[in-house]
């Protein structure tokens, strides 16, 4: 590390440099460096607090971290002391929670950043603290504890998911204001399961939408396109039950509305467990985008809004006053439906644009192609990229391929190839 003059404030002796989140520590700047295959903490005048004898330091923003040293786990503070022994075979905690997750001999339990102990290691299965839950198991069943050790709500789920602060529900009550909403128990919220159904309660126990789905399944976010995933069956390994308490995207996406399946059929609910579209359908399409399409297996489409079925034809009309197919999308691929609501082209692409001029430009195997009215390619999926210049006035199609733009017809025709600029 040199600075602005360039001398050096730090030597050149070693291989890896990390700073606390480029936060100062109340007194003084501390850093992680590594050496060979192990690392130090040392302040920003060179002199060293905790020699290279780790093999693993994380930070903490509260300046405790945790460290590993001869396959155990304990705690370094800012200085480099030691602040519990190394005797943990896990320390685990997230978003620099001030309550630590310990294991020891296959028992979980908490301590706190002085190393003190919040619970003892009592619990066959635990979650990391978030929104000031945690997740422990007994015996069979999960119940909670808050960040004091005590159990807020009792042993009575097979299954369970980390609590989520949901900041717009909370803003609902809370001046409105999201930049201000903090944790909450009764606007943060978990996904449960008992006996075979799946619900959703808030941090106090409470149940906002009662435990009778097959499965509750989140959305997709509106900026991270991942896969909806129906809450996983729980395996078995090494007589041991393993869940996976975290899943990153909320459990309601931006319009508070998650798909639910009972019996193998699907519909949508609301945070507060209102039913929009009834359990009743083979497939919905994304519910990140309205309207909302739900069939059946006689592939006839019924629309919906995030407030239930719609009712207003010219609101679905518009959507085909420029195509003649409008593009859907069911289980991440993309299909086609007509004006009445009949899927004419069968969901199978990775993505499809809006069909204008007789033709859909559509992405299969990570390339662009065109099909016609009957799903056959006049221009095979084999280019980076395709624009129907015809929209604009044009008389062309014209596709990327590297650093070559060549151009069709209507009819998929190759007219001529040029160089890209």
């Amino acid at each position: 590390m040199v600075a602005m003059n360039g001398k050096a404030l730090i030597p050149f002796v070693h291989d890896t440099l990390l700073t606390p989140f480029n936060q100062r520590t109340p007194s003084y700047q501390y850093f992680i460096a590594k050496r060979g295959n192990k690392y130090g903490i040392f302040y920003i005048d060179g002199t060293i607090k905790a020699d290279f004898i780790y093999d693993e330091i994380r930070f903490h923003k509260e300046g405790a971290n945790i460290a590993k040293k001869k396959n155990k786990y304990g705690l370094l503070d800012a200085t480099g002391k030691e602040v519990t022994p190394f005797i943990y075979d896990e320390m685990t905690n997230e978003e620099n929670n001030p309550i630590i997750r310990v294991k020891k001999r296959k028992r979980y339990g908490f301590i706190n950043l002085k190393g003190e102990a919040i619970t003892s290691l009592k619990y066959k299965e635990a979650d990391v603290f978030a929104n000031n839950r945690a997740w422990v198991k007994e015996k069979k069943l999960f119940g909670a504890i808050d960040h004091k050790g005590n159990l807020v709500i009792p042993y009575q789920y097979d299954q369970v998911r980390r609590f989520q602060h949901d900041k717009e529900i909370a803003a609902e009550h809370i001046n409105s204001n999201l930049s201000t909403t903090k944790f909450i128990p009764d606007y943060s919220l978990a996904l449960v399961q008992k006996e075979g159904k799946w619900g959703v309660i808030n941090g106090k126990g409470t149940a906002t939408i009662p435990c009778k789905y097959d499965a509750i399944i989140s959305p997709p976010s509106i900026y991270n396109k991942q896969q909806e995933k129906e809450p996983p069956i729980k395996t078995r390994k090494k007589e041991e039950t393993e869940y996976p308490f975290h899943i990153k995207q909320p459990y309601f996406n931006y319009l508070h509305l998650a798909k639910v399946k009972n019996e193998g059929k699907y519909g949508a609910i609301n945070h507060k467990g209102a039913v929009i579209i009834p359990p009743n359908y083979a497939q919905i399409s994304d519910l990140n985008q309205i309207p909302i399409w739900a069939f059946n297996n006689d592939e006839q489409v019924h629309t919906y809004t995030h407030l239930g079925k719609c009712q207003d034809t010219a609101f679905i009309n518009r959507y085909f006053s420029k195509s003649t197919y409008i593009p859907i999308r069911i289980d991440r691929l993309y299909g086609y439906i007509d004006a009445q609501g009949t899927i004419v082209i069968p969901c199978q692409y990775q993505k499809a644009l809006a069909f204008k001029n007789g033709i859909g430009i559509v992405k299969q195997n990570g390339k662009w192609g065109v099909i016609d009215s009957i799903a056959t390619f006049i221009i095979p999926p084999l280019y980076d990229r395709i624009k129907d210049n015809r929209i604009r006035g044009g008389k062309t199609i014209s596709a990327t391929k590297g650093k070559q733009i060549i151009e069709f017809n209507a009819k998929g025709e190759e007219i001529r190839v040029k160089q890209a600029h």
